[in-house]
């Protein structure tokens, strides 16, 4: 996955964090029985985890280290020694 592929994911999971926050919420003011208003909490946190686990692998990407086969096509990795 790309980049802008993560930030897209990051992205995503945001918008479907804040959209369970705001059911559970009116779950919880309109008196909803707990287990939808349960499954709407554990929805909201499921969200936060994947919108940080993008950003943390973002930032991992931005760390700058070459690909594999980046660092091998100039050279400076195995193999990289083209005759």
């Amino acid at each position: 996955m790309s980049s802008s592929g993560f930030g897209s994911h990051r992205d995503y999971a945001e918008r479907m964090r804040r959209r369970a926050e705001a059911d559970a919420e009116r779950a919880r003011t309109e008196g909803t029985r707990a287990h939808p208003a349960l499954v709407l909490k554990w929805s909201e946190r499921f969200y936060a985890s994947e919108r940080d686990l993008a950003e943390a692998m973002l930032a991992d990407l931005d760390e700058g280290e070459p690909h594999p086969r980046q660092a091998d096509s100039s050279g400076s990795g195995r193999g990289g020694q083209h005759t």
